[in-house]
């Protein structure tokens, strides 16, 4: 769900204040959107696992998977 709100927000989300505008636009989020965040966390996630020789659980449970997810996604500036 993570990578389903920074894609509706167009921006990596640092604080649940910055959720504040999408829940005032009481915007829903659709299957498609859900389905395509989940195809592209996967993924990202098969590659992360792959390049570390990592259990799946592991990966899943990892903020290192997040943070890949985010790069992937939402590269930060200079980067």
């Amino acid at each position: 769900m993570m990578l389903v709100v920074a894609k509706a927000l167009n921006a990596r989300v640092y604080s649940p204040k910055q959720l504040t505008g999408l829940a005032e636009e009481d915007r829903l989020i659709s299957e498609a959107e859900i389905s395509q965040a989940f195809i592209v966390a996967y993924r990202i996630m098969v590659d992360f696992i792959k390049s570390r020789s990592w259990a799946p659980e592991r990966a899943a449970k990892s903020k290192e998977l997040v943070t890949a997810i985010l790069n992937k996604e939402f590269p930060l500036k200079g980067n």
